[in-house]
């Protein structure tokens, strides 16, 4: 710019969602950040949420953060620099966690909010000036032709309870396409128009079993404690994080898409720490007996698995250290309990249908070892033929 000031201009990815909703997302988030937290994060200077303006496209105007990310210096930094900038990543997130929200969804800007969609003012504690609401969830996408994932105003929120946020879950087979257009007096107006693509009679008694277990679920005193809706990174990963020679965060940025969720989805392992899916909370880290007698392949990828593991566990300590005791409690949620919410928008891909069967296998199988009452109310037979859908029955598991 004319002052030397360098800013960046950031417009949306296809593949994020719908572009009005999602750029509008994103700026309330970063002001609200700025505004309510210590959060290193961009100043937006300018922005437009409407495709039709005289660029073609949304887009965010904002100051450049200094620094540099954390992808092009992390293999060089000490096993120290790593676990300081954990613990300040961990502090950050408490800070957020701390955040109190009316309902879960997508920050907006009040008057920016989708049209003719619900949403929830947030608290004069937090917001003053009555700058800010909670609406729908902006981060839709699908698999299927590349198209948007369609939702209409109850499957994309916001909703005020974890039953609600539920109960939308069984409604997305019936799609809908969710776009934007300027009104007569050029004000963004969503527009929903009706999909075919409708659940076969297999597909609707999945749905109709997971109706019958999710109501368990959101009245489990476990799943409530650690419900509290939470805004969170949509994926920390090492290029979000801009960071100064001596390791300071200076910058977390790509707010795109971040979300109001209940806790147990958002407490998760930072993308920044590549833990493997396979390690769970908790895990012992890999024995290292008989290490001598390994080849030199196989003692260097021990030794990064016991680093990368390592870190992770540095991680959760670090939570603990926080006094984040209730963002570790749900991290160690009970998969069996979270599966089906960590489900939910599986629905929209072509292999949700198999994500979804699993699950249910797994809570059924586990129903009383989890402590969930009574006996599971849907029983499920085996499969007949590889591409025969399982059968639900509104009756005990034995």
């Amino acid at each position: 710019m004319d002052d030397r000031r360098e800013v960046l201009v950031k417009t949306p990815r296809t593949i994020a969602g719908s572009g009005c909703f999602a750029t509008a997302s994103e700026v309330a988030t970063l002001k609200f950040l700025r505004q309510s937290t210590s959060l290193p994060v961009p100043r937006v200077l300018a922005w437009n949420a409407d495709s039709a303006n005289e660029i073609g496209s949304e887009y965010i105007i904002m100051d450049k953060t200094p620094g540099v990310a954390l992808d092009g210096i992390w293999e060089g930094l000490s096993t120290l620099q790593r676990y300081s900038i954990i613990e300040k990543v961990v502090a950050m997130e408490k800070e957020l966690a701390c955040l109190e929200f009316p309902a879960y969804g997508a920050l907006y800007l009040r008057g920016s909010e989708p049209a003719n969609l619900r949403y929830h003012p947030v608290s004069d504690a937090l917001d003053s000036a009555d700058s800010f609401c909670v609406g729908p969830l902006c981060n839709a996408r699908s698999k299927q032709g590349g198209g948007e994932s369609s939702r209409d105003s109850g499957t994309s929120g916001p909703w005020v309870s974890l039953a609600e946020l539920a109960s939308s879950s069984t409604q997305l087979k019936t799609r809908t396409k969710q776009t934007c257009q300027k009104d007569e007096g050029g004000e963004l107006q969503s527009r929903m128009h009706e999909s075919p693509d409708l659940p076969d009679p297999e597909g609707q008694d999945l749905l109709e079993s997971i109706s019958t277990i999710l109501p368990i679920l959101c009245s489990d005193h476990r799943i409530l404690k650690v419900s509290k809706p939470t805004l969170r990174h949509p994926g920390l990963s090492l290029d979000n994080i801009l960071v100064s020679a001596t390791t300071r965060i200076l910058g977390i940025i790509s707010w795109w898409s971040a979300a109001i969720l209940p806790l147990f989805l958002q407490t998760r392992f930072p993308r920044f720490l590549a833990t493997p899916p396979s390690y769970n909370p908790g895990d012992p880290l890999p024995s290292l007996a008989g290490f001598a007698s390994w080849s030199s392949e196989q003692k260097q990828s021990a030794l990064r698995l016991q680093c990368t593991l390592a870190r992770s566990r540095y991680y959760e300590m670090c939570i603990v250290e926080h006094d984040s005791h209730l963002a570790h409690e749900a991290m160690n949620l009970d998969r069996n309990l979270s599966g089906l919410f960590r489900c939910r928008d599986s629905l929209d891909l072509a292999d949700g249908d198999s994500k979804l069967r699993s699950h249910l296998q797994s809570i059924a199988a586990n129903w009383t070892g989890v402590g969930l009452p009574g006996t599971c109310p849907v029983t499920i037979r085996g499969r007949e033929g590889r591409q025969c859908s399982m059968r639900w029955e509104g009756v005990s598991c034995s």
